[in-house]
């Protein structure tokens, strides 16, 4: 989003009166820089030509440094350094709309869940290689390194297993279709609708053979009464 949120409140915020107003002219001016997670870069020459834009000539490096140390003293800006140094603006979440922080994009700082960038968060579930005490990655791979695609195997061993089962049941279903069509040959057709489905019951079909033998019996009627 292109926009941020400032508070009516602001004019009458205490730790903003206590600064010089070249100091709160930038803070405000960051607060319009800043990603969607209230950072900013930490170099002040980097601050001084972004949050100043068309002015910058008319100021220096020094002073936005000296106005930098202003707010950090203030408690409105804070420092970070952690392999990448960065600012971040104090209470950020407290003063930005829901709506805005829920669809907040990436950050070049910060994860989405607000863990710095090259920190190693707890919930991340990415296999990595083992490292060192040192930080150095191991020389021996994790287990995923090794053979990736176990858990591919493993699934393909168990969908295996449920097609072999499949197919070994297929003979047996067929020979209790073929043995209940020989019982409705014989003497199943005379049996009523509903006692003949009981007796098909005791054979492990489907319900299409169930049909296919119950019309099969009909037919059989037919003939037999026409004879």
């Amino acid at each position: 989003m292109n926009f941020r949120a400032i508070s009516v409140n602001a004019p009458l915020s205490e730790s903003l009166a206590s600064v010089s107003l070249g100091a709160e002219v930038l803070f405000w001016r960051m607060v319009s820089q800043a990603d969607p997670w209230g950072c900013l870069p930490g170099n002040a020459r980097k601050i001084h030509h972004q949050c100043l834009g068309l002015r910058a000539a008319d100021h220096t490096t020094d002073e936005v440094r000296g106005w930098l140390e202003e707010l950090k003293r203030a408690h409105r800006v804070a420092r970070h350094r952690n392999g990448i140094e960065y600012l971040e603006l104090s209470d950020w979440d407290r003063w930005q709309p829901d709506g805005y922080l829920r669809q907040r994009g990436p950050s070049d700082y910060l994860h989405r869940d607000g863990s710095l960038r090259g920190e190693t968060r707890p919930h991340d579930k990415r296999k990595s290689r083992p490292r060192d005490e040192s930080g150095r990655f191991s020389a021996q791979p994790s287990r995923a390194h090794q053979n990736p695609k176990n858990g591919v195997q493993k699934r393909r061993e168990g969908t295996s297993l449920k097609r072999s089962t499949k197919r070994e049941g297929a003979p047996a279903r067929a020979g209790a279709f073929a043995q209940a069509e020989q019982f409705v040959r014989n003497s199943g057709w005379q049996y009523a609708d509903v006692d003949l489905r009981a007796a098909l019951g005791d054979y492990d079909l489907s319900k299409n053979e169930i049909a296919r033998l119950r019309r099969l019996a009909i037919d059989l009627r037919k003939q037999r009464g026409d004879d």
